[in-house]
């Protein structure tokens, strides 16, 4: 019963939050392939409650309808029902884990693993911050500036890649 539940997780100190239908909170990536990407954030979401499946463990719905089973301590709450409404600008920030960066420049280009990689420098980033990105990706974030970065550059490589078509990568 929830009463010697408590009593026992009071013992461990350990704080088990009670989820109720209709909740949102947020989603920990801790122990997921995610969380050792850098710069990534620890916790994503909102995911609203749907349900208690068991005595840890909550039937949750991204904003994207994605509906999985979460252990407690894999949430935080975010709001009650009654304290947040999902807009379009959440599902939008959700889809782009709630980060935004600015590109300082592109440093460096390559070829890895069968695909045109960028070396991105992140405004506000120290150069050990930066990182590796598909370029295909680059150019349909910033186009125009992919362009004037791959125009600039001389070598036989970089040549074959402004001649590609980006989306076929």
């Amino acid at each position: 019963n929830l009463r010697s539940r408590s009593r026992k997780n009071k013992n461990k100190k350990q704080v088990i939050f009670n989820f109720q239908p209709g909740d949102w909170a947020l989603l920990s990536r801790a122990g997921t392939p995610q969380a050792r990407e850098k710069m990534k954030l620890t916790w994503t979401g909102p995911v609203q409650i749907l349900d208690a499946v068991g005595d840890h463990l909550y039937k949750v719905e991204s904003l994207t309808g994605h509906i999985s089973e979460v252990h407690v301590c894999g949430l935080k709450l975010y709001a009650r029902e009654d304290e947040f409404v999902a807009l379009p600008q959440h599902l939008e920030q959700y889809l782009f884990d709630n980060a935004s960066f600015e590109i300082e420049s592109l440093v460096a280009l390559r070829f890895h693993q069968g695909r045109y990689e960028v070396k991105v420098r992140w405004k506000g980033f120290d150069s050990c911050d930066d990182t590796w990105e598909p370029a295909k990706n680059i150019y349909a974030q910033v186009p125009d500036f992919f362009l004037s970065y791959s125009a600039g550059l001389r070598s036989p490589l970089s040549r074959k890649l402004v001649t590609i078509p980006m989306r076929s990568q």
